[in-house]
């Protein structure tokens, strides 16, 4: 084949290779888990010849051993821990298996790392496995097989940016952590759950302690995540290696509802959402966020005020309130791996003072701090003392009852905090005074609980005789008796549930109660005391925060402090069962001398009872019973208008009807188009209050059909008589009047009666109708309405439904843009009816704002008012059965009473009989629904559309395709719904020959790209332009999805598709045959700055010449001449193409708007306005020229260079070692060493090194630096006058003059010549290497005569990201006409005269010079890339005029394509250099005195520009 259809790829095999094997570890890596872990690290298939050079490399590899295992190393399946979820709550899952296979700790002795088979596995010889093949050696040794590295690439894999001896630091444990973790990779490891740190260490504190040490160390990072093990969501830690860490967005699960709302949420401004919004669409449940709300992850919730209107009192007037509404948001977390065990907080600044005692110091820190304490960091912070003296000062202030100690918790420690006694007084008397307060509750109870106790001993307590029947009530529940207590259901509780294990008590426990809890003891004895009892745990805690001004406690530690109070007497608990529920039950928490038996408890008992049965629920009765409300046929407002246009065209010209007067053609009225209506057009019509005066009737389906004139006496007199009926109708008309249907007619003449009475109400039905074709925003600046005026006439009722069909679709896809729609008043002429048919011209009313041209008052634009029934039930009162009542008292008549039972159940039966043959009707019809092979394959086509048109689901995909799938199908079957369609769609998912069609459908698809461009990812740009209205969103993609579904049922029918052969290869051989690999760069992201080659030349020189306007106004704007030489510039190009370049530059960061509205809510303004205002360069481009030329470096050392520099006690600077650094390379002087550096001790007295101590070196002793001297070879004043002669102002001259292309002066063209030949053939020109091998020539020979004819202007190098040698009367494609014989090449630091804006060029110039430094051989488009925002062509310019000023020196090279599967190693050779060369051979090499040469030009030409400003 001609060409390779794959992207080409590069990457370092060797170096992968060796970190996969170092990752596993001393255990090392099986064979095939290597070509597994390779495949998916490069994300290809690796072929066997792959393997095989693979596998030669690793043989040859010193740090890789091969050894011989006693049994198969076991096969790891490779997963991904963040595509493992449970799908009810979108948390990782713990997984089922260790993701890096099984591991047991068997730490080696003298080694690194952990390894069970050490001792048993056997050293393969390299000289052995070399001389065997890799099938050879595959099959003697196969699964047995395993890789080590070496101790150095094993660290390098787990910490390459430390140094190996760190190792030092590490005991076995740590480093075996550390191996565990890296062979996890990107999944690491979690501290919970199935993880193989529980094997190494079991217990979690020694766990957090070693792998703390790690984190210091800067080795590890670790990072929260919420895992669901076993059965739970907890707070796991994910621990990875320092290269593997992700930031916490990408560390989320990769499927799943957590995704899909962090999808959403990064798609959303501020990425922040209503919950409601977010509930509304699916994406969570209430009761996930309320989980999401405590648990630890990405999203916060806050309420936010938001400014709703509102029409206050039923007025016309909108006011905005302002409403507090619940927000989801993507937390801003820091990447940074943090733990709650470690304290963040900047350290105290330290207070120690000299001359005051340790003692009194920490007791005056203790006495500042107050009633916050200290803890034992803080106060060894605060004296300058270590920890553990700190430690001994908190614990002699205890003993000595000098500070009392407090607990908190923090995180998962608990800390001790120190408070002074002194600062306490006042707390101390709060306490004492609330805890006397309590034990005079306590005495006054005992005073009362003994009063109470004496009693007569024959005289059984209340007790007593309350616990017998509860045992009896007990006992006839278990035996299922059915006799009635009259006592009620009250028990006395004395431990609740799940506190059976509390035995302390609030007087008597280990430890005092806190201030908090004797406030909150206080408070609920107090309430008990009055109220006598409560109901209930929340309403208890409610009334105590507000009787003690605390904040409530929680339901379960109320629970438990009740549960304590209880324990000591001072309160009791009573249960309550609700009557005929006894899984609800009622808690009073009571006075300890309340019994159950008392008049208080029972009536409240009696009340609880009689509120539940007033609550309960009534029994629902039968479906079948349930008939069909006639409020249901209410239509919406506009689709009652259609339907009344509808009736009237067909009743008037479509129908054989003859009404009562003589109409003339076209005519009719009001009130003999009435009886013509249908029941269920008519009860369409009728408003909720009249309506029900007939919901009471029960009508069949057949009457709904009948017209008023022929149904039933009291159903066609209530009907004919309802004036909501005729109103209902008078306004259809006027509003079809106003829409240009009708026309009404002011008192009509010739058309009487037989009684010769008048006819009021007379309307003429027009034929002809015109609307405006609105869709998208509307009202529109400078719209064509020709254009957009669409015109119909009705010859038939057809084109009437196709009328209200485009009315709807257009209607559905406006967007209305006004402030304020006011209501209109239906203003429209009467006519006469002698000139109805001059005005029978589809003539609207109205100020034609709204849609399809109508009146802005017509809401045909909300989907609501067309498709939506609205179904009102009027509250109709029921007939009381008193008789039925009456007749159960008395019992002398029970004849009548069981008549009446009868005739009840005979009419019951009658109605379950109609109910139950509706329900079988439906039933059989759903069954008669059969598919056809042609339908499956339609549903088959539409679910390989929505695949093409959302690769990744996009919410409402399936929506849209039962809808095109239903509407696809309902033209042969209408019984084909979308639901069924979903049904259908689901089974055919198992059928394997239709999955298989739809995925070489796909594929089909996606070979011809230019076919599906428009389609392919559609529905996410409307989801996104319709993200509010998911209606409008759905029937915006019904349409280009039928089109995609056409596209496919043609391409079915092309031979390629009937006849399949393999399209890339049909087997490795064929492969081999027809393809090549070639190397590419590195993937990088894309750049839209950069133009691509193959696009045409005229799109990257609008780009460039975008910026070089735009860069002109860089210090100043524009003035107005300039301002319209630009505008008749870019006036020749199209506005696509502008708007197009204008969006790639903004998106890609080069350029910004000026306005900052325009960037903060770009979303919400239209891209037209965008277009209209004026634009900057972006800081981010302006970021590109920071480096260190630009910086004081440059200036420095350019203010060295020009100064004298004395020769002897020069203290070394970054400057200075630049400036004599290149000298000397130049030999231009020699330097020498005035003063060493030397180590002094306390006294300044010089110190040996073997007098040094490691430990002391940093206390006692410090280092003083030496000087520095140099001797010049040549006698000079200064530096400066090395370069005095160095040409540089002419080249800048030649370059403006090279950009420049005038067509005033042409040449006759010698077609003799050769070159002149072939570019005469070839308008868009040759590359260098294209026209070397079309010409034969030497590259030399070639170069003088390219040269030569540049010279004489008959050819020109143009390109902006390649060298292209055109003649010059083609290269205006290449160019930017300033005037008609004017061209220049365009470059950011050129203005319209092609004069060189010297800041822009320099900044741009000491990028690429301190690049080519830090890189030097580095090609032209290796710069440009880098760089971003400057093309091949600009960096070439800058590097032609440093190698003219002998700053840098250029050469070229020829590139040979790299053979992956061949050991030859192609050096590439220097040639000279040539300009026409491709941008990617010709290269960069930086000179011995580049820095100090171009510092000096730097500061000479801008020293003269700013001359010249001034």
């Amino acid at each position: 084949m001609q060409c390779n259809s794959h992207s080409h790829f590069t990457f370092d095999y060797k170096q992968f290779l060796i970190d996969e094997i170092a990752l596993d570890g001393l255990e090392g890596i099986g064979i095939d888990l290597l070509w597994r872990r390779m495949e998916k690290r490069i994300s290809s298939t690796i072929t066997l010849k792959m393997k095989i050079k693979f596998w030669k490399f690793i043989v040859d590899s010193e740090s890789i051993m091969l050894y011989q295992l006693s049994q198969p190393h076991p096969y790891i399946e490779i997963l991904d821990r963040f595509s493992i979820i449970e799908e009810r709550t979108g948390h990782m899952l713990d997984p089922p298996n260790y993701l890096d296979g099984p591991y047991e700790f068997h730490p080696v002795p003298n080694e690194y790392g952990s390894c069970p088979n050490y001792d048993t596995r056997l050293l393969i010889p390299k000289d052995a496995a070399q001389l065997m093949t890799y099938e050879e050696l595959l099959s003697q040794y196969g699964d047995k097989l395993v890789l080590v590295a070496s101790l150095e690439e094993r660290w390098r894999s787990l910490a390459s940016h430390l140094p190996m001896t760190y190792l030092n630091q590490l005991t076995p444990v740590h480093y075996c952590i550390l191996e565990v973790i890296g062979k996890g990779r990107e999944n690491g490891q979690m501290t919970i759950g199935m993880t193989n740190l529980n094997k190494i260490v079991k217990q979690p504190k020694l766990l957090f302690y070693n792998r703390n040490a790690l984190q210091k160390l800067d080795l590890i990072k670790n990072q929260y995540c919420t895992q669901v093990t076993g059965g739970k969501a907890m707070k796991s830690i994910l621990l990875r290696l320092k290269r593997f860490h992700q930031p916490t967005l990408k560390s989320l699960p990769k499927v799943g509802k957590i995704f899909e709302m962090v999808k959403y949420l990064l798609n959303q401004e501020d990425h922040s959402e209503q919950n409601e919004v977010m509930i509304k669409k699916g994406l969570m449940t209430p009761q996930q966020s309320k989980r999401l709300q405590k648990a630890i992850n990405v999203f916060s919730f806050e309420d936010r005020e938001v400014k709703l209107e509102r029409n206050p009192n039923n007025k016309n007037e909108k006011q905005k309130i302002v409403v507090k509404k619940r927000f989801i948001t993507l937390a801003s977390q820091s990447d940074e791996s943090q733990s709650d065990e470690e304290s963040n907080d900047v350290p105290l600044k330290c207070q120690y003072k000299v001359g005051v005692t340790l003692m009194r110091q920490a007791y005056e820190r203790f006495l500042d701090a107050g009633l916050n304490g200290l803890t034992q960091i803080e106060v060894a912070q605060l004296l300058g003392v270590e920890f553990y003296t700190s430690r001994t000062i908190c614990r002699n202030f205890k003993a000595r009852n000098i500070v009392r100690e407090f607990l908190e918790d923090k995180g998962r420690q608990r800390t001790a905090r120190y408070i002074a006694l002194a600062a306490t007084k006042e707390m101390d008397k709060e306490y004492a005074n609330e805890r006397n307060k309590l034990m005079n509750y306590v005495n006054s109870s005992k005073v009362v609980s003994d009063k109470t106790d004496v009693k007569p001993a024959a005289e059984p307590s209340d007790e007593t005789e309350y616990e017998v029947p509860v045992k009896k009530i007990k006992l006839e529940m278990d035996n299922k008796e059915t006799e009635d207590n009259a006592e009620p259901e009250i028990t006395e509780i004395k431990v609740l549930e799940g506190f059976e294990n509390v035995k302390d008590s609030i007087l008597n426990s280990r430890k005092n109660p806190t201030l908090r809890q004797l406030k909150f003891a206080n408070g609920i004895l107090k309430i008990i005391n009055e109220v006598q009892y409560v109901i209930g745990f929340q309403t208890l805690s409610t009334l105590v925060s507000k009787e003690i001004d605390e904040p409530p406690m929680d339901t379960k530690a109320l629970k438990l402090f009740v549960q304590k109070l209880v324990k000591d007497g001072q309160l009791k608990i009573l249960k309550l069962k609700r009557p005929k529920n006894y899984n609800k039950f009622t808690f009073l928490i009571c006075s300890p001398n309340i019994k159950a038996t008392d008049s208080i408890i029972k009536s409240k008992y009696k009340e609880i009872c009689a509120k539940t049965k007033k609550n309960a629920k009534p029994k629902h009765n039968n479906p079948s019973e349930i008939t069909r409300p006639l409020s249901q046929f209410v239509y919406p407002r506009y689709m009652k208008i259609q339907k009344l246009h509808e009736f009237i065209a067909k009743l008037i010209y479509f129908s054989d009807t003859k009404f009562d007067p003589t109409y003339p053609p076209g005519f009719g009225s009001l009130f003999y188009i009435i009886p013509e209506m249908t029941v269920e057009f008519a009860l369409g019509n009728i408003n909720n209050i009249d309506i029900s005066d007939i919901c009471h009737l029960k009508l069949n389906e057949d009457s709904y059909v009948t017209k008023l004139r022929d149904t039933s006496d009291h159903l066609s007199r209530i009907l004919l008589q309802s004036k909501s009926l005729q109103n209902s109708v008078r306004v259809g008309l006027k509003v079809l009047a106003v829409l240009g249907l009708v026309q009404l007619i002011n008192q009509p003449s010739t058309i009487m009666s037989r009684d010769g009475s008048i006819i009021t109400y007379v309307f003429y039905v027009n034929r002809n109708a015109k609307i405006i074709d609105t869709s998208g925003k509307w009202p529109r600046q400078e719209a064509d309405m020709c254009a957009l005026e669409k015109t119909f006439s009705f010859n038939s009722m057809e084109d009437i439904t196709n009328y209200w069909n485009e009315v709807i679709a257009i209607s559905s896809n406006t967007t209305i843009n006004m402030p304020k729609r006011e209501r209109y008043r239906l203003v429209h002429p009467m006519r006469n009816e002698y000139n109805v048919t001059d005005y029978d011209n589809g003539q609207r009313f109205g100020d034609g704002l709204g849609p399809c041209g109508f009146d802005s008052s017509i809401f045909m634009d909300i989907p609501r008012l067309w498709r939506t029934f609205i179904f009102r039930n009027p509250t109709v009162p029921q007939p009381l059965p008193k008789k039925i009542k009456a007749k159960r008292i008395r019992k002398k008549k029970p004849k009548p009473k069981s008549d009446v039972i009868k005739n009840q159940k005979t009419k019951k039966d009658r109605t379950t009989e109609k109910g139950t043959d509706r329900v079988s009707r439906k039933k059989a019809v759903d069954s008669q629904i059969v598919w056809s092979e042609f339908e499956d394959k339609i549903i088959m086509m539409c679910k390989a559309a929505i695949t093409i048109m959302s690769p990744i689901s996009q919410p409402g995909c399936l929506k849209i395709r039962n809808t095109v799938a239903r509407d696809l199908l309902t033209i042969n079957d209408p019984k084909k719904t979308a639901a069924y369609c979903h049904k259908r769609a689901l089974s055919l998912e198992s059928n394997s020959v239709l999955t298989h069609e739809k995925d070489c459908i796909i594929n089909e698809l996606r070979r011809r790209r230019n076919m599906i461009k428009k389609y392919e990812g559609f529905l996410k740009v409307l989801r996104l332009r319709h993200h509010a209205n998911i209606s409008r969103y759905v029937n915006e993609a019904r349409l280009p999805m039928m089109e995609l579904v056409w596209l496919i049922s043609q391409i079915e029918k092309t031979k390629p598709f009937l006849k399949r052969v393999p399209c890339i290869a049909m087997d490795l051989n064929d492969f081999d045959k027809n393809y090549t690999i070639t190397p590419s760069s590195a993937n990088r992201s894309y750049n839209m700055y950069k133009t691509p080659i193959t696009s045409g030349p005229e799109f990257a020189t609008l780009k460039e010449a975008i910026i070089l306007s735009i860069m002109m106004s860089i210090k100043q704007l524009l003035n107005t001449e300039t301002a319209k030489k630009i505008y008749l510039i870019f006036k020749e190009y199209s506005e696509p193409v502008l708007r197009s370049a204008i969006e790639h530059l903004r998106k890609c960061g080069a350029i910004a708007a000026r306005e900052k509205i325009l960037n903060n809510h770009f979303n919400k303004i239209n891209f037209d306005d965008i277009v209209q205002s004026s634009y900057k360069i972006a800081a981010v481009y302006k970021r590109k020229w920071i480096n260190r030329l630009e910086a004081e470096f440059g200036d420095n050392l350019a203010e060295i260079l020009s100064t004298d520099l004395p020769q002897n006690g020069l203290k070394g600077s970054c400057e200075l070692n630049c400036l004599l650094c290149e000298m000397c390379s130049c030999d231009v002087l020699d330097i020498t060493s005035d003063t060493i550096p030397v180590v002094t001790g306390s006294a300044g007295s010089i110190v040996q090194e073997e007098q040094m101590n490691v430990i002391d070196i940093e206390t006692k002793y410090k280092l003083k630096s030496g000087m520095v001297g140099w001797k010049g070879k040549v006698s000079w004043n200064n530096f400066a006058e090395i370069y005095k002669n160095l040409e540089y102002k002419s080249i800048l001259e030649t370059l403006s003059k090279d950009s420049v292309v005038d067509f005033s002066n042409t040449h006759d063209l010698d077609t003799d010549d050769v070159i002149i030949s072939h570019l005469l053939k070839k308008k868009e020109g040759f590359t260098f290497s294209e026209l070397k091998e079309k010409l034969s020539m030497e590259r030399d020979m070639l170069n003088t005569k390219l040269e030569g004819l540049e010279a004489k202007t008959v050819i020109k190098r143009v390109g902006i990201y390649e060298n292209r040698i055109v003649l010059t009367k083609f290269s205006k494609r290449y160019l930017l006409q300033v005037r008609p014989d004017f061209c220049i090449i365009p470059t950011p630091w050129i203005n319209l005269e092609a004069q060189i804006q010297y800041d822009v060029f320099f900044k741009w110039a000491g990028v690429i010079m301190n690049k080519v430094f830090e890189c030097p051989g580095c090609s032209l488009t290796f710069l440009s890339n880098n760089f971003e925002f400057i093309s091949t062509r600009s960096v070439q310019d800058i590097c032609i005029y440093l190698n003219k000023c002998e700053c840098v020196t250029l050469h070229t090279i020829e590139k040979r394509e790299i053979d992956l599967f061949s050991d030859d190693e192609h050096v590439p050779e220097l040639f000279k250099y040539i300009s026409y060369d491709s941008p990617d051979q010709i290269i960069v090499f930086p000179v011995k005195n580049s820095f100090t040469k171009y510092a000096y030009i730097r500061k000479n030409m801008l020293s003269k520009l700013e001359v010249v400003t001034d």
